[in-house]
């Protein structure tokens, strides 16, 4: 089983959300494949926000690892991805709890409190205007 589907499987077990109607496809850029587990949480993250037709903040980047029970993991090099976010002008990070306090890092213990908590701006479409 690949990845993508251990995360759609996390997200309907520990989530509610209903993706089993649902064809997902995850590009990436330039036909690169991933295999750090630090995307698990950006993935998963964009998954919910498509089906749930709510965004995230533009200025935020997000990595973790997710586990079965939807608990996120800390991964490494964790304070190299921070230091490269704020190059590239990033303004937070959604990522696991740290051991360290960091104030560009907004830590999150698992998939739905991440969900909840970052998930919350409706997207309007044009023909709910």
């Amino acid at each position: 089983m690949n990845r993508l589907n251990v995360l759609i499987a996390v997200l309907e077990r520990r989530t509610k959300l209903n993706l089993s109607d649902k064809d997902i496809f995850i590009n990436i850029v330039g036909g690169l494949k991933l295999q750090d587990p630090a995307v698990d949480l950006a993935v998963a993250m964009a998954i919910a926000s498509a089906t749930t037709e709510r965004k995230l903040s533009h200025d935020l980047v997000v990595f973790g690892e997710v586990g079965l029970g939807g608990e996120i993991r800390s991964v490494a090099q964790s304070d190299r991805r921070v230091g490269e976010a704020k190059k590239l002008g990033f303004k937070g990070a959604i990522a696991p709890l740290s051991r360290t306090k960091n104030d560009f890092i907004e830590d999150v213990k698992d998939l739905r409190s991440a969900l909840n908590r970052y998930l919350t701006t409706k997207v309007i479409k044009k023909k709910d205007i």
